[in-house]
């Protein structure tokens, strides 16, 4: 029983190690936003355009105050660059292809920042 609950704990903190990865170390994507909806646990969910098996989101961005009506008025068709953490997650087992999105801008406009 001790084994497996320390198993937990490390697939645990494995996860959670993707919201420390400084901006120098992440990846970008960059597209035109053709998807925002409210996934997970009032997690704001993005899906760029030509990009179908890939989604970012914003960690618990509808509890954060963000309005996902609001936010397709100001971002649909609309490029944006987004950082992400591309570490192992915990959700990998799951079959998720979400990537929990540290930045994301529109132009010069930063719109969610973790840094």
């Amino acid at each position: 029983m001790l084994g497996l609950a320390l198993v937990v704990l490390v697939l645990f903190v494995l996860t959670y190690k993707n919201t420390e990865i400084p901006k120098s170390e992440c990846h970008t994507a960059m597209g035109i936003v053709s998807n925002i909806r409210e996934g997970g646990v009032q997690d704001v969910v993005f899906e760029l355009e030509g990009k179908q098996q890939q989604s970012y989101y914003i960690n618990r961005g509808v509890y954060y105050g963000f309005d996902i009506p609001t936010l397709e008025k100001q971002l649909l068709a609309a490029e944006v660059t987004i950082y992400y953490a591309d570490g192992w997650s915990l959700f990998d087992l799951l079959g998720s292809k979400c990537k929990h999105i540290r930045e994301i801008r529109n132009g010069n406009w930063i719109i969610y920042s973790e840094f």
